[in-house]
């Protein structure tokens, strides 16, 4: 059975998001197990931040797709020979939103165990 174009897309995609889910998880254990000796509230401060980068990552990736056009011409318009391009961008604040999900995932996680336990 052929792949198609979608699957194929869906597929890089995927590739592109998971590692930066699983990175974010293992960040938000280590993070929520470091703060949980300190504070009360960690379950509740790993979340903020992890919402925090997921905005920003939003943020970045639409102005990547908004805007991405314009920088490009405009280093090009300029002669800057940077290694900026509108796809880099977006892979990289598609990045930063799978992190921030991936923390968000494991405050939730801890919270509902927390509440089940």
């Amino acid at each position: 059975m052929a792949t198609t174009f979608r699957q194929a897309a869906f597929r890089r995609r995927l590739c592109l998001l998971l590692p930066a889910v699983s990175f974010g998880i293992v960040i938000g254990t280590i993070l929520f197990a470091a703060l949980a000796m300190v504070i009360q509230g960690a379950v509740g401060t790993v979340f903020a931040i992890g919402s925090l980068i997921f905005g920003i990552g939003t943020i970045g990736w639409s102005g990547a797709v908004g805007l991405g056009r314009s920088l490009d011409s405009m280093q090009r318009h300029l002669g800057d020979d940077t290694a900026w391009t509108q796809a880099s961008a977006r892979r990289a604040m598609t990045r930063l939103i799978g992190f921030g999900i991936g923390m968000m995932i494991t405050a939730s996680l801890f919270e509902t165990f927390a509440i089940i336990i």
